[in-house]
């Protein structure tokens, strides 16, 4: 199971794939509207954007308790201030360790789990980034999971405290305009937040765990 952190638009035009991935046992958290540079904008915006996607993705979830108070900034670009005003808000914000560039153009589904898998070695343990609007990236997952489990790394999947409903009702999926929804994506260097997320190793087995989330 994966932390999915969706952008509010997207979830606004397919509110049924956003139910099918919480009725799949997956964690929901929000990732902003419409996904821009947070470091460029005026407080005022940035409140906009994380109340105006926490909103989306709510209304297509269609029951608060089932988000999780989890979010990551578009394109880790924190500042002190934004860190204040999600503190407020009672978020906890995500960073990653292991950027698997699954964006770069042209990225095949072996070049990501080939990326990926050194940047974790590198580091012994972690958090993934993947990017579920891609293609490629759909096709590498299976792989890459098989080489997390063949080099002893176990996936951990975190979960919010307090009560969450077991399923949300699911919805009937409708044709889409063809408007474009998908956000342009943009990765940044880690930040220092990840300290409220160390994932634990198991003390029972020489497993290094791995957890993987999406935006």
């Amino acid at each position: 199971k994966a932390t999915y952190f969706l952008v509010g638009q997207m979830a606004h035009a397919y509110p049924s794939v956003v139910r099918r991935i919480y009725n799949e046992g997956h964690t929901i958290g929000t990732h902003s509207q419409h996904h821009p540079p947070f470091q460029r904008l005026s407080m005022r915006r940035v409140e906009r954007e994380v109340d105006g996607g926490i909103n989306s993705v709510t209304a297509a979830l269609g029951d608060a308790k089932a988000l999780s108070p989890f979010f990551r900034v578009p394109g880790l670009g924190r500042t002190n201030a934004i860190e204040r005003f999600l503190e407020r808000k009672q978020l906890v914000t995500w960073s990653a360790d292991v950027d698997t560039n699954d964006w770069w153009r042209g990225s095949s589904p072996g070049a990501i789990v080939n990326r990926t898998m050194r940047r974790l070695n590198a580091k012994g343990r972690g958090i993934i980034l993947m990017h579920d609007i891609h293609r490629a990236t759909a096709m590498a997952l299976p792989i890459l999971l098989k080489e997390l489990k063949a080099n002893g790394y176990e996936v951990v999947h975190v979960v919010a405290e307090g009560e969450r409903p077991k399923s949300v009702p699911e919805l009937m999926a409708l044709p889409t305009t063809d408007e474009k929804v998908s956000p342009t994506v943009r990765t940044s260097a880690p930040s220092g937040a990840r300290q409220n997320h160390r994932i634990k190793k198991d003390s029972g087995r020489r497993h290094h765990p791995a957890h993987s989330y999406y935006q």
